[in-house]
């Protein structure tokens, strides 16, 4: 029987020393991997960064338009609201201006015609001397206005007179409040006479035919 001896170094390989020239190139190639996965996650990076940014962009203009929407919206709704406020103002200036406008033809008719408002200022004025009448006005709806214009001698006719036109019917309820007459002026007879005109405001009711 043959005995081998195993110590022997021909039976065992040699080991072979590690080049440094490999080493070198595996080293090369594990910078250049760390390289590449370093800007491949920095590339990620940005993409991210830009999407986001996109999307608070995106966000920031949805925002504005929907602020500008509503401020919109709410000055629609105050033009609204101002209309109806004018539509609502302008219904009541219609309806009292109706009502007055009957009342006042309720008055003339009561009167009987133009020519009797004028009837009246006559018959005012034979109650009363000492005034002459050169001009009247009326003007309005509600209150109806009379304005009187003339001559007086002497000065103290004038209130006499205008209280007796408020006396006469197609003039009751209406009072003289506001009288002005300008300096004296010499008279046909010598005397002085003052030019006046005063203004009355007769508020227009119904007067059911009366």
């Amino acid at each position: 029987m043959e005995q081998i001896n195993l110590n022997r170094p021909e039976l065992w390989p040699r080991p072979t020393p590690f080049a440094a020239r490999t080493m070198a190139v595996l080293l090369a190639v594990l910078v250049a991997a760390l390289v590449g996965l370093y800007v491949y996650q920095s590339y990620r990076v940005d993409r991210q960064r830009q999407a986001l940014q996109a999307a608070e962009d995106q966000r920031d203009r949805v925002q504005k338009e929907l602020q500008a929407a509503e401020e919109a919206h709410r000055q629609r709704r105050e033009q609204l609201e101002a209309l109806r406020a004018d539509v609502a103002d302008l219904k009541e200036r219609i309806a009292a201006f109706r009502e007055a406008e009957q009342a006042l033809r309720t008055r003339l008719e009561a009167a009987g015609s133009k020519g009797e408002l004028v009837r009246a200022l006559g018959r005012a004025r034979a109650q009363q001397d000492g005034v002459w009448l050169t001009r009247f006005r009326l003007a309005g709806v509600n209150p109806v206005r009379l304005r009187l214009e003339g001559r007086a001698d002497p000065p103290e006719a004038i209130p006499r007179y205008l209280q007796a036109v408020v006396a006469q019917k197609p003039y009751s309820g209406g009072s003289f409040r506001d009288l002005k007459a300008n300096a004296p002026e010499d008279g046909p007879g010598g005397g002085e006479v003052l030019t006046f005109h005063s203004e009355a405001a007769f508020p227009v009711v119904q007067e059911n035919g009366q």
